[in-house]
């Protein structure tokens, strides 16, 4: 299975439109790009229980080695 086609939840963001895991991070921006990030699970619950996903992408997120596996739309 291709990690694009790991099931993500969408997010209410201006930045973000979906995180997943699948023993990385998978983050969707709203520009259609897709990255994997090589973070703990932990990181794809702090999405889901962020206050805003941009912010916590921003602080927690954003240092970490980024893979594109889909460019932007």
């Amino acid at each position: 299975m291709s990690l694009l086609d790991v099931k993500r939840e969408l997010m209410e963001s201006s930045m973000i439109k979906s995180v997943g895991w699948n023993r990385v991070l998978i983050v969707e921006f709203n520009n259609g790009s897709v990255y994997t990030y090589p973070l703990p699970r932990e990181y794809y619950e702090g999405f889901l229980t962020a206050e805003s996903p941009g912010k916590y992408f921003i602080q927690h997120v954003k240092s970490a080695t980024a893979t594109k596996i889909q460019e932007a739309s």
